[in-house]
């Protein structure tokens, strides 16, 4: 199933791929630290023990309001992404840093304030992507150059082209079926007889000639015309069918973080 993602997503995403290079520090906190709002960082003591520190400047309530707001976007978001990211073997988590805090620590001069504004649920999600070096693979550099697309999502929108490609087909072919059957029809209509009368040639329409022709022209085609047009007729009808089906598959998941 596609996925729809946000503005942040994308970025976090290509900070992911900025950081792969070996004198980099591949940790999701140099991803998302530059996402916290100003005046504030997340101090990661332990599975259980994470805590959002604010500057004691930060008097206004709906200053206040606003960081809440903004770092539980930012780490749901960002757990999310992780997740997605691990279930389609994009990346991969290994050994376990002495790292404790997302974003720039407060001098003590500053007064950081304490603010118990994370859930107790995200806790141990956010201590392990915090302590752990991220390793991406060739399949993530990929999915990042194709826009975002899992090589599902390609299969899926090459397949949803294709049967499109051929229903256009299918409907050019039915219609070349139908003015063919509409020509045989039409033309003898137009259909002349020439007689030589004292050495000029003389065109005249036979209406008996003509009704022939098209009574036998007409039961030798009958049949077949027939057969065509149903089975064109099933066709349309079985790639409309099939586009349909394509097209539901690939509609993109909602983003409520988005």
């Amino acid at each position: 199933m596609s996925r729809t993602f946000s503005g942040l997503e994308i970025e976090i995403m290509n900070d992911m791929l900025k950081l792969d290079k070996p004198q980099e520090l591949t940790v999701i906190n140099n991803c998302i630290s530059r996402h916290l709002p100003k005046n504030s960082y997340v101090k990661v003591n332990s599975k259980t023990d994470v805590l959002l520190y604010i500057s004691s400047t930060c008097t206004d309530i709906n200053e206040l309001h606003t960081i809440d707001r903004t770092v539980s976007t930012l780490i749901i978001t960002t757990i999310l992404l992780v997740e997605f990211l691990k279930k389609n073997k994009f990346i991969f988590f290994n050994g376990r840093l002495d790292l404790s805090t997302i974003g720039e620590e407060f001098n003590e001069d500053q007064h950081p304030i304490s603010c118990d504004f994370i859930d107790d649920d995200l806790k141990e999600n956010i201590y392990n992507f915090t302590t752990q070096k991220f390793f991406i693979t060739e399949d993530f550099k990929t999915f990042v150059n194709k826009g975002y697309k899992t090589k599902e999502d390609i299969e899926k929108e090459q397949e949803l082209n294709s049967s499109k490609n051929q229903l256009f087909y299918t409907r050019i072919a039915l219609f070349v079926t139908f003015s063919s059957l509409i020509a045989s029809v039409l033309i003898p209509l137009y259909s002349t007889t020439s007689v030589k009368l004292e050495n000029k040639f003389l065109n005249i329409s036979s209406s008996k000639q003509t009704t022939q022709y098209i009574n036998d022209r007409l039961k030798e085609q009958k049949a077949e015309n027939e057969k065509s047009i149903n089975e064109l007729k099933i066709s349309l009808l079985m790639i409309d069918k099939k586009v349909e089906g394509i097209s539901k598959q690939n509609q993109p998941v909602p983003n409520q973080n988005k």
